[in-house]
């Protein structure tokens, strides 16, 4: 909220994101495999003003996703980290036809 009441220089400013070398917010698309671990790699992220960044990787189910239902399931190792191993542990299974 300081933009609301705060020049640009004295507000506080989102940090930059960039991941495996794509700078920005659009989401990454990733093909991996059960078992083969993928590297997400972020230390080139920054904040503009210059303070402390922490790091929270998680698996983010989509929108309508049910719980039980077609989402793979994945161990991260360096969650806390700026850079984190992701390993599939299940395949995504499709749902049956009705």
């Amino acid at each position: 909220m300081d933009w609301t009441i705060e020049r640009c220089a004295e507000a506080n400013h989102n940090p930059s994101v960039t991941v495996d070398g794509n700078a920005g917010t659009a989401p990454i698309t990733i093909d991996a495999r059960v078992g083969a671990p993928v590297t997400l790699d972020a230390p080139r992220s920054h904040d503009p003003d210059g303070q402390a960044l922490s790091y929270r990787w998680f698996h983010y189910p989509e929108a309508g996703f049910v719980p039980g239902q077609g989402m793979a399931a994945v161990t991260i190792a360096g969650a806390d980290r700026a850079v984190a191993t992701v390993t599939p542990t299940l395949k995504v299974r499709a749902a049956s036809p009705r």
